[in-house]
């Protein structure tokens, strides 16, 4: 018997740990503020003491209705090995009037 739909069945994820990314929601009130280039600091759930520097790679055209929020793609500036997929991570936007601070449920 098969499910309809989309399953996921693999026994492993391979992950390209010299790519990591950070997607971030932002508020829709404050994506505005939020550019391509601009600079963050992003702080692990797990290592609250580490901030880690990133910058914004590019802003998802999609908005997410029910919590009024757009996705941003961040880019971490350090490679290391504490860093995991699907961490909790705080990031906080820098440049110019900064965005609220946002947390993801995931890195890619």
């Amino acid at each position: 018997m098969s499910a309809v739909g989309f399953t996921r069945t693999g026994i492993c994820t391979i992950v390209d740990m010299d790519s990591i990314e950070v997607e971030v929601d932002v508020n829709e009130a404050y994506i505005g503020r939020v550019h391509p280039g601009d600079a963050v600091n992003a702080v692990l759930d797990a290592y609250p003491d580490w901030m880690i520097p990133g910058a914004v790679i590019a802003i998802v055209p999609t908005a997410n209705r029910e919590k009024a929020t757009v996705k941003a793609r961040i880019k971490l500036n350090e490679k290391d090995p504490r860093i995991l997929p699907d961490m909790a991570i705080k990031v906080t936007f820098l440049d110019k009037a900064p965005a609220e601070r946002t947390e993801t449920s995931r890195a890619y």
